[in-house]
């Protein structure tokens, strides 16, 4: 049975010092979310400070692009070798409209979303036969 350890997003020191600890105290994982700060980077920072599994709680989908969340979470899955998985989510329409200052489609979210993870699937695809 595996066992991860969830967290907010913590400066990149801080990040790779809990990483460590949390494989020290035996977690298969580390769960970060996204809040006030980014997923991807404290990520990146856990992944070089530890061999155990790196995930993204929830990354907010719609305000990246499609090619560059597939960029990253490719990059880092190949900095973990393999043990990085992505977690993407939509948020709130509050945050979507007033945070981030987008638009949804109001009539069709769910063929904005996945119009997203296709884009992303394609281009992951795309990044691992082309490498």
């Amino acid at each position: 049975m595996k066992f991860d350890v969830m967290t907010g997003g913590l400066p990149l020191r801080s990040m790779a010092a809990f990483a460590q600890d949390a494989e020290r105290a035996g977690f298969s994982g580390i769960v970060v979310t996204e809040g006030g700060r980014t997923a991807y980077l404290g990520c990146g920072a856990a992944a070089l400070a530890t061999d155990i599994d790196i995930l993204t709680g929830v990354a907010v989908a719609f305000p990246r692009s499609p090619m560059v969340t597939a960029e990253i979470a490719w990059e880092l899955a190949e900095a973990t070798g393999g043990r990085f998985r992505l977690g993407l989510g939509t948020q709130v329409r509050a945050h979507i409209t007033r945070r981030y200052r987008l638009r949804l489609r109001a009539s069709r979210p769910t063929a904005q979303r996945s119009t997203c993870l296709r884009c992303r699937r394609s281009f992951v695809h795309f990044g691992a036969t082309s490498r």
